[in-house]
């Protein structure tokens, strides 16, 4: 009995060793392969983008809850810069997958600002971008409903920007989920 007991030991024990090893291994891959990437990203952001204001992150926090959302909304994004579209197949979930465990190591700051300045915006790509164009003003001089429509926007630009209309119920909820957290913080 005490046989047995110490082979499933030494079973479990080597085990927990070869999946410690495989994540050490895969932290490795995932940092050399992907960081230097989003460091460049992050080097080459519009200062706007990468130093978004507090009413831009309440407002992307409302529409993606969590660090992970965020992170792998910015996975999707870099995914699309790293690879363009020349994989569409297995792979590449597991290298959205991949950039998104590299994402979860970077800040809050580092996410947000790289999600503001990857965001297709109906046009090109960046958060100041579409303030300038819609508001004519800086993200740093919105409000927070406008920085909320502005959220709202990047879901659908095409169908936003041509029907403003319709983005009302999801602007709504975004704000209703805004109104939700300040009561909960007071």
């Amino acid at each position: 009995m005490r046989q047995i007991a110490a082979v499933v030991g030494l079973t479990l024990f080597i085990w927990v060793l070869m999946l410690l090893g495989a994540y050490a291994a895969f932290n490795v891959y995932v940092a050399h392969t992907y960081m230097p990437e989003i460091r460049k990203a992050l080097a080459e952001a519009d200062p706007e983008d990468r130093h978004a204001p507090l009413v831009v992150r309440r407002a992307i926090h409302a529409d993606y809850p969590g660090d992970y959302a965020i992170a792998s909304q910015v996975a999707r994004q870099l995914h699309s810069r790293i690879y363009g579209d020349r994989e569409r197949n297995g792979a590449r979930m597991v290298q959205q997958l991949s950039i998104a465990l590299a994402c979860l190591e970077l800040t809050e700051d580092q996410r947000i600002g790289l999600y503001a300045t990857f965001a297709y915006n109906g046009v090109d790509r960046g958060l100041d971008r579409l303030s300038r164009r819609l508001y004519s003003r800086s993200l740093h001089e919105l409000s927070q409903d406008q920085a909320v429509t502005m959220e709202v926007v990047l879901r659908a630009p095409a169908m936003y920007l041509k029907n403003p209309e319709r983005m009302e119920p999801w602007r709504a909820r975004l704000l209703a989920r805004l109104r939700k957290g300040d009561q909960h913080a007071r």
